[in-house]
């Protein structure tokens, strides 16, 4: 009887250990990995990794007091949203050419795709301001 208390006992925190496993493995799978942050003009642009995908984020420079800027090599819930989801609709037609290279942004800001390093689109954040993420 008390071997089989004991089985019991172990075979519940060998369950428990893998289900904590488990579920630490998800929580991380949502966030991304910041590994770059570079500007140009009024624009930040944050690479990030998710997985065994890469991202390029623009974020527009903007002056947040009491901010927490997000760091190199941190991990952050971020709300992704690409450029290409908001090409203007002509006649129920979203007028979108796969072979953009480069977005063009305010003063003579051209912002490129780096298809050689595996980044075939633009993203913007809805919960990042400059450098500063959103935690609402």
């Amino acid at each position: 009887m008390k071997n089989y208390f004991t089985l019991v006992i172990g075979i519940y925190f060998i369950l428990i250990s893998c289900k904590s496993m488990e579920r630490r493995y998800t929580i991380n799978e949502a966030y991304y990995n910041i590994y770059k942050i570079d500007s140009i003009n009024n624009y930040y642009l944050i690479y990030a990794k998710k997985q065994d995908s890469i991202y390029k984020i623009v974020s527009e420079k903007q002056k947040i007091s009491n901010c927490k800027k997000i760091a190199l090599q941190g991990n952050y819930n971020l709300r992704l949203r690409s450029f290409s989801s908001i090409a203007p609709i002509i006649n129920s037609i979203k007028i979108y050419s796969p072979d953009i290279d480069c977005y063009y942004f305010e003063e003579d800001t051209d912002i490129c795709l780096e298809r050689d390093k595996g980044i075939f689109e633009l993203y913007y954040c809805d919960n990042l301001k400059g450098l500063c993420p959103d935690t609402r």
